[in-house]
């Protein structure tokens, strides 16, 4: 190889990170002689989704109740939440979600999923995380 290269202070937690590169050239290898070459890229760590409430990641909801979804990414990243339901279910009558994650639930008691999903599109790249949240209702 004509090159030794060395990579330092990689960044594993949430926050601003720094990456450094230097390549330094084996004697004969580059003009000048044993040149060194270095470079640097600022990263920014994103913390994992999670959702703060419902804590224990299910909710327990009445006919009729409502809950709001609440993550660590709120107000600083752009979520979306998607209803998985499951077979035979008309989502109508069983549970809708607003854009805001607020969940209401219907007349009829069944068992739905909640895909939240936290966009990062501030920092020019579409990295996208997903938490699920199951929705439960009471068997009369």
């Amino acid at each position: 190889a004509y090159f030794a290269l060395l990579m330092t202070e990689i960044c594993s937690c949430a926050g601003q990170g720094v990456v450094r590169l230097t390549a330094k050239c084996r004697p004969g290898a580059c003009v000048p002689d044993q040149a060194t070459f270095t470079d640097q890229v600022q990263i920014q760590v994103i913390p994992p989704l999670k959702l703060l409430r419902p804590a224990n990641g299910h909710f327990l909801l009445p006919n009729n109740g409502r809950a709001r979804i609440v993550t660590n990414r709120d107000g600083i990243s752009r979520l979306s939440f998607q209803l998985l339901l499951t077979s035979g279910m008309d989502k109508r009558d069983l549970v809708s979600i607003s854009p805001l994650g607020e969940v209401q639930t219907g007349a009829v008691n069944g068992h739905a999923i909640v895909m939240v999903t936290a966009h990062e599109e501030d920092l020019g790249l579409n990295q996208t995380s997903a938490a699920v949240a199951p929705l439960c209702f009471p068997r009369g």
